[in-house]
């Protein structure tokens, strides 16, 4: 893929996190940027106003002025705009082809991948870069809080990126750097096998060192060990809390301000560093940005200074509101492992009440891994589970949210309820809460509407 300044791109689906990403970066480059979406929303609106064409509607019509399309996984071959596209002869590349372009055009690139946590360790990278003294570059899966956008365009010639695994297209990218943090079960529907997934990975570790690129990988997570087996470990850097590496956390604590911990580089305490993050998935998040900067030659003192400023990301364990001392928060976890490492987080840090109201993602996701959801809940006191949010799948696999509960009650959880229409769920939970609640929604779905609406309700 090549682009010409003098060439529009259009973006089919432009409207999401990671579509206006790209979008926004390309017009900060002075590209000329279309695109489309059924939809209007906050992340079109400040594209229209950096000078995109966005229309709110998908037609042939839209590529009247387009030289290049880049479409998502998310956008099939039935879609008018690629219909159009390949009858005008007019390239069609997948949103990782572009991502990849805009970080060859820096010298240095890294990628963050890896079942959980890619968000947030790329959000944690791009603000602790940011006290160096110049600006990095990024493309994040949501909006930062400390910069209120999901893409920047920096001074620097530094390039972040979150690197999606989910439809196998990280494999397109080419970083000189990467951070892999974890490594599991997830997204059958596209990987299949598991065999499949773990190939997928040891094809992307194998090309970042055998291309002389440096890859930080979590000494604690057994997968990982496996498909780094065969690649140069000259070029690969461990980072752990239970097993030997070079670079530790060590005597971590968790409290109402966050997770703090020690960071080692050799046996040797570099500094003590507080995190305003709950749990030990965020220790390993930021003890991985830790590592790869301290390798990059970045002073102990900035790298603690900008992981201790970083105030997180939208939907991120994201603090909604708070009425009578009843606090709610919304959050994205929709994977076991994420759920499960969230509420026993909030629960040793906060000791309140925890009521989690969850929204399954996907049927083949509930399906797959119904029996690891059963096991996941028991750090809240309350859970509701609501129906589950399709994703636009067709539900093959027969499964339903009445599964889990039924599973839930199996297993013994003193306080489970199932109740169908999210809509419904802040007006029965309202007059249940008290002074010293914490109410976290979870989900990938909408289930973060429900946090603003319990918010309201309680406000009445």
């Amino acid at each position: 893929m090549n682009i010409d300044k003098l060439q529009t791109v259009h973006f089919s689906g432009i409207g999401g996190s990671g579509m206006s990403a790209l979008a926004r970066l390309l017009l900060k480059m002075g590209y000329m940027v279309s695109g489309s979406d059924i939809s209007d929303n906050s992340f079109i609106q400040e594209l229209r106003q950096l000078g995109a064409t966005v229309f709110i509607k998908q037609t042939a019509s839209n590529l009247n002025n387009a030289h290049i399309l880049i479409t998502s996984t998310a956008i099939k071959a039935d879609n008018p705009e690629v219909k159009a596209a390949k009858e005008k002869s007019i390239p069609i590349y997948h949103r990782a082809d572009c991502l990849s372009w805009i970080m060859d055009q820096f010298k240095t690139s890294i990628a963050v991948t890896g079942t959980h946590g890619k968000t947030t360790t790329s959000s944690l990278l791009a603000r602790a870069y940011s006290f160096t003294e110049k600006q990095p570059s990024f493309a994040i899966g949501s909006v930062l809080n400390d910069f209120n956008v999901n893409a920047m365009l920096g001074d620097s010639d530094l390039f972040i990126a979150e690197a999606d695994e989910s439809d196998g297209s990280f494999l397109c990218l080419h970083p000189t750097h990467a951070i892999i943090s974890n490594l599991e079960e997830d997204h059958m529907d596209y990987f299949k096998s598991f065999e499949s997934l773990m190939d997928h990975f040891h094809r992307f570790v194998d090309d970042v060192t055998k291309r002389g690129g440096k890859l930080f990988l979590n000494a604690d997570d057994k997968n990982l060990i496996t498909v780094s087996k065969k690649a140069n470990s000259d070029n690969i850097e461990w980072f752990g809390i239970d097993s030997p590496a070079k670079y530790q956390a060590r005597s971590t604590l968790f409290s109402t301000e966050g997770s703090a911990f020690n960071f080692f580089v050799n046996g040797k305490m570099l500094a003590r560093i507080q995190l305003k993050l709950y749990g030990t998935h965020h220790v390993y998040n930021a003890l991985s940005v830790a590592a790869l900067m301290h390798s990059e030659g970045i002073s102990v003192d900035i790298i603690k200074e900008g992981l201790e400023a970083f105030s997180g990301v939208k939907r991120r364990f994201e603090f909604i509101g708070e009425h009578d001392g009843i606090q709610v928060y919304d959050d994205y976890g929709h994977h076991p492992t994420e759920i499960i490492t969230t509420l026993e987080g909030i629960k040793k840090s906060s000791g309140k009440r925890l009521i989690c109201i969850f929204q399954p993602h996907r049927y083949s996701r509930t399906h797959y891994l119904l029996d690891k959801f059963t096991k996941v809940f028991d750090s809240a006191d309350t859970v509701i589970i609501t129906d589950i949010y399709s994703a636009q799948e067709q539900n093959i696999f027969g499964v339903s949210s009445e599964s889990l509960v039924n599973n839930l009650k199996d297993h013994k959880h003193p306080n489970v309820s199932y109740i169908e229409d999210k809509d419904s769920i802040s007006s029965y939970l309202a007059p249940k809460l008290s002074d010293g609640d914490l109410v976290v929604t979870m989900g990938a779905g909408d289930v973060h509407q429900v946090s603003k609406t319990l918010l309201n309700e309680l406000n009445r």
